[in-house]
């Protein structure tokens, strides 16, 4: 495991404990020189060393350069090492540092009483530093550091918080907290964008390849049965409502698709971001996009009342599928983000009053300087320094900027990065113009202290919608989508440059499509090849294959399913016990393989990310069944004998953990879809399964008496090979690939 994969690895399994308690928050590097834009954390690669804290506890004395309480993880060779490091200068220059010096002195016995490993510096230093942590400083495996780590925080930031309180009785003004969610979502929104803006040479191949997430407006997925379209539908469709969630949890099935059920569109209370839909032979442009629908209607007498429910049918026309969704879309504007300006505001103001730089605001023509003795959260003072343009001397009259009228301003969202705002004008309406260069001065720091730029264009932004079309290709799009074909292109969407709209035909009203609508279709290619799909629809979609993936069914990825799929259960329960002997005699898996299963799992759930995951078998530990091998082989025999559009998918495999399983998936699933393949030639699926499951059947057969047909015709027939599908009990899946002849031999 490199640096970069050390810090990977550490930062997922701290979310992943920020997922399950939102009140556990850490630190994560916000701003990046040359060369650390991917770090996850303030560190080196060259030192092998990177830390976090989880507290925000400012300190400032000459050569600070790291915070009060830091966690530091190590790596020297292939070892790796963690500890809890207290650090702070023994003459504190004002309050702030004094409290601090006292918080960790008052924490030094407590903690020498509670964990091991415990070392202090030489009581002559300038600086008041101990540390503890870890047992060992040579680990060679990170799941069990992090399970240490996780102990000892479990008892230390309680420790460390409750420390604060007393202090903060003490010294009321000492600044000193655990992050808070803000705070803590500011920061991994900082280190996304941060992220994003620096794709790598091989993100950018991948992007290409349409592996990753695109922004396509128009996509489908196509690809031979099974291969799990609808199933990746719900993981794109996540993606784009809400990346942020999906980067957390995207190796998290299950909180995906409560995510995505959460999402979906309810007709009755108007919310959902995500709707469904399946088109089918008889699927119309009335229910598509609107028709004139017969509904019952209700006699009434001269004041409205009810005479007579459901007396007769009338005609109405009502919207379709598509029409509805894309009002919703078109209705729906981002939620206004919960900004606590009294939070961000205290935060500035600290920030600013502990610094011991002089703190200067700055507006169009001046420079204000901030009187940092004079001020108070609930009033600014500030004086003239001087003039951009001029030698004018430092001004003696001290300014008074209130909060209170800094929130008038926050309030009516002064966006200072629109380039269409006359912001110093803005400003001035709002305050009056005897006070708007003051007032513009400091707003513009706290503008920028507080990344409101960033929040006000998420404001005004339009929530994205995803229509998920299942089965596109089994309607007649042509006749579905109408004149709206044209209208779902992106260009075309409402708000872009060659944006249009049509009169609808039996409404007669104006429509065009949202921009902020994504449409993500699925195709089955045994079905219908994308060759053969009306053309109108291949131009204005990106296409996505879905292949046919063995590798996902490999022994080793079948036996890591079957944890994961059996994760409730206990390992001693009886129930679960059955299920893993079936497992261990189909896939006769080694008896070390079998013993390092438990902790194979304990490690997963420390990560909750599969890719992460340092499995300690490999497929030579399993010498039964081997369904990789199976699905390939009878995949390159179907493409020979048809084409690759016709294979059969992995998802038939991935929940088969036993031969009884097996057995029905080919009962149920694959030789009803092989039969289908090749119109009930079975002398074909023979080819492809082979003699443990078609035998040829010897008939003599007379034929009715009638001369008048061609007797050399009649002949052939006479001979012509009868083959049968043998019971499934005689089936052999194993000489489906190992006992492999050629067509000539068999």
């Amino acid at each position: 495991m490199n640096y970069n994969e050390y810090e990977k690895t550490v930062f997922d399994w701290l979310i992943s404990k920020h997922n399950k308690d939102k009140s556990f928050t850490f630190s994560v590097r916000q701003k990046a020189n040359k060369g650390s834009e991917k770090d996850y954390f303030i560190g080196t690669q060259k030192s092998n060393y990177f830390g976090i804290n989880f507290w925000n506890m400012p300190v400032y004395y000459p050569g600070s350069s790291v915070d009060l309480i830091n966690v530091i993880f190590g790596r020297k060779g292939k070892d790796f090492s963690f500890k809890i490091q207290l650090y702070q200068t023994k003459n504190p220059s004002d309050n702030q540092n004094k409290s601090a010096l006292n918080l960790v002195q008052n924490l030094k016995q407590k903690i020498k009483d509670s964990f091991d490993s415990f070392t202090e510096g030489p009581l002559e230093n300038k600086m008041e530093y101990y540390a503890f942590g870890s047992k060992t400083d040579k680990y060679s495996s990170v799941a069990e550091l992090l399970k240490d780590l996780d102990n000892i925080l479990t008892k230390f930031i309680p420790m460390v918080n409750q420390q604060i309180a007393q202090e903060k009785e003490n010294n009321s003004n000492f600044i000193g907290h655990q992050f808070t969610t803000i705070e803590f979502e500011s920061m991994i929104s900082k280190l996304e964008n941060r992220m994003n803006k620096t794709v790598t040479d091989d993100e950018v191949r991948i992007e290409k390849k349409g592996t990753t997430h695109s922004t396509n407006l128009n996509q489908i997925l196509f690809g031979p049965p099974g291969t799990g379209k609808t199933f990746h539908t719900i993981t794109k469709a996540i993606e784009i409502i809400d990346p942020a969630f999906f980067k957390l949890n995207q190796y998290n099935r299950k909180a995906l698709k409560e995510k995505f059920d959460g999402m979906l569109y309810d007709k009755e209370s108007g919310k959902g971001q995500i709707t469904f839909t399946t088109f089918h032979q008889s699927m119309s442009y009335e229910d598509f996009i609107e028709g004139i629908k017969p509904k019952l209607g209700n006699l009434l007498d001269e004041d409205d009342v009810v005479v007579n429910k459901n007396e007769f049918i009338e005609y109405a026309i009502e919207p379709g599928i598509f029409k509805i969704f894309c009002s919703k879309a078109k209705q729906t504007s981002a939620q206004s983000i919960n900004l606590d300006f009294d939070l961000l505001w205290k935060q500035f103001y600290e920030s600013i009053s502990n610094t011991k730089d002089e703190v200067v605001f700055k507006s169009a023509y001046s420079e204000l300087k901030y009187e940092k003795e004079l001020s108070t959260e609930s009033s600014i003072k500030i004086r003239f320094k001087k003039s951009i343009d001029s030698d004018l001397n430092e001004g003696k009259t001290v300014f008074h900027v209130g909060k209170e009228t800094m929130r008038r301003i926050f309030n009516e969202s002064v966006d200072l990065t629109d380039p269409k705002l006359k912001k110093w004008v803005t400003v001035k309406n709002i305050v009056g113009a005897g006070r708007a260069t003051t007032f513009y001065s400091v707003y513009k720091s706290f503008f920028e202290f507080a990344n409101l730029g960033e929040a006000f264009n998420k404001k005004d932004s339009a929530l994205p919608h995803v229509l998920i079309i299942d089965e596109i290709n089994r309607g007649n799009v042509s006749q579905i989508f109408g004149e709206l074909i044209t209208l779902i292109e992106e260009d075309k969407r409402l708000v872009k440059t060659e944006s249009l709209e049509i009169t609808l035909p039996y409404s007669k009203e104006k429509f065009g499509v949202p921009a902020n609508l994504y449409i993500i279709g699925t195709m089955n290619t045994a079905d219908r090849s994308v060759e053969a799909i009306d053309t109108a629809l291949r131009r204005r979609f990106v296409f996505e294959e879905m292949a046919p993936q063995p590798e996902l069914v490999s022994s080793d990825e079948v036996f890591w399913n079957f944890l994961k799929l059996n994760e409730e259960y206990e390992w001693i329960e009886a129930e679960y016990i059955n299920r893993e002997n079936q497992i261990k005699a189909f896939l006769n898996i080694d008896e070390t393989a079998w013993g390092n299963r438990k902790k194979i799992w304990e490690d997963y759930e420390k990560k909750r990310n599969r890719n992460e995951l340092d499995l300690d078998f490999t497929e030579s530990d399993f010498t039964g069944l081997n369904l990789n091998k199976m699905l390939s082989t009878i995949n390159s025999r179907i493409e020979k004998l048809i084409d690759k559009d016709h294979q059969i998918g992995h998802a038939f495999f991935m929940k088969v953990f036993s031969k009884d399983e097996l057995l029905n998936v080919f009962e149920n699933k694959i030789i009803p879809l092989l039969q289908e393949y090749f119109y009930g030639d079975y002398g074909k699926i023979g080819l492809v399964l082979g003699k443990s499951f078609i035998e040829k059947v010897t008939l003599k057969v007379e034929f009715a008496d009638f001369t008048e047909y061609d007797s050399s015709i009649a002949n052939d027939y006479r001979n012509k090979p009868i083959y049968q599908f043998k019971d499934s009990s005689d089936w052999d899946f194993e000489s489906i690939y190992s006992k492999s002849k050629t067509i000539n031999n068999e």
